[in-house]
């Protein structure tokens, strides 16, 4: 390596850990490159071994928290085949990279699949200044089943050979994005910190950040993600009214929504174990036993205790007259509409 090449790549690593010690999350990138048809990687192709030592460098770090994984291959060919290469190339660079980096969590890795990148191919086109480009990006914005075979006849092949010669070797890639940020200390954030609760409207699924006090909790959680958090519990529940089976379900749905929701809107990469609960009949209980006028639900409560009983069979004896009055006074209370909710905890 060249002094002036050496002083850039020391340069980037000092800014980078710079970066990470100050808590600025940083992403940086690397590309890696395929010969033609194969899925192994050849460090010695092309600038293969100067982006692994990068990779090394980064992966190295404190603080790695997401390693996205965008696999392509290039248009020639089938495309079945194309999708298979992209696939078992992203897979070959997730194996390489576990074992020479055991210390980062599996869920840290995200693969994107591109099975022919169009879009790179089309940037490259756009910048070309060939008399066929306008030509060929009109059919490529066109798509289609016919897209590759008139891009193949353009200019009776020549736009294809032309192509195929100066660009296609570049989409045959594994472009790694490689965030880190700060992994402080939280072991006083697990020691004091409540559970974070995400209430919801009745058979709603999605989370609604206006709904009740959400705004706040989802402060409070992005906070977490912000201080270093890697794992996240979460434990969703419903009100009982409506049928157990679909409680269950809507229990289910709200743990999956509420998962994508950290993904996506918190970009938190860290692990996430989920558990539904279904059907809050011990919440309400516990509501009960705090409450001031805990006296007139008191046979409520020996019913909800009362474990030879069925939910099935506690609905319906919520039900009878005897009961039908201190049942719908509970369930018109803030508390009740509270046990609709998801808990998240450290």
């Amino acid at each position: 390596m060249s002094g002036k090449k050496l002083t850039s790549t020391i340069l980037m690593l000092v800014c980078l850990a710079y970066q990470v010690l100050t808590a600025a999350p940083v992403k940086e990138s690397v590309q890696l490159r395929f010969r033609i048809n194969q899925s192994a990687l050849d460090p010695a192709f092309r600038q293969n071994a100067k982006a692994l030592l990068q990779t090394d460098s980064l992966l190295s770090m404190e603080g790695v928290r997401r390693v996205t994984i965008r696999s392509a291959s290039s248009p020639d060919g089938p495309l079945a085949f194309n999708r298979y290469l992209a696939q078992a190339r992203a897979e070959s660079i997730v194996t390489l990279l576990k074992i020479k980096h055991p210390d980062i969590p599996e869920s840290a890795y995200i693969i994107e699949v591109v099975d022919e990148d169009w879009d790179a191919l089309a940037s490259n086109i756009r910048k070309s200044g060939q008399p066929w480009a306008k030509e060929a990006l009109e059919i490529i914005g066109n798509g289609g089943p016919q897209m590759k075979s008139l891009l193949q006849d353009l200019w009776v092949g020549e736009a294809w050979e032309y192509m195929a010669r100066h660009y296609f070797q570049q989409l045959r890639s594994v472009r790694m994005d490689v965030t880190v940020t700060p992994q402080k200390n939280i072991s006083n954030l697990r020691a004091s910190a409540d559970p974070v609760r995400i209430t919801y409207p009745a058979g709603i699924r999605y989370v609604y950040p206006g709904y009740k006090d959400n705004r706040a909790q989802l402060e409070a959680l992005k906070n977490w993600i912000h201080s270093g958090a890697d794992t996240l519990y979460i434990k969703t529940f419903t009100s009982p009214e409506g049928s157990s089976v679909a409680n269950s379900k809507l229990s289910g749905n709200r743990a999956a929504a509420l998962e994508q929701y950290l993904r996506k809107e918190l970009d938190f990469p860290g692990t996430i174990v989920s558990v539904s609960e279904g059907e809050s009949w011990e919440g309400i209980a516990s509501l009960i036993e705090s409450a001031q006028e805990r006296d007139q639900w008191a046979g409520i409560l020996d019913l909800i205790r009362d474990n030879s009983l069925t939910s099935a069979q506690k609905k319906q004896q919520l039900g009878l007259s005897s009961n039908i009055k201190a049942w719908q006074k509970l369930r018109s209370t803030e508390e009740y509409e509270n046990l609709r909710a998801a808990y998240i905890s450290l």
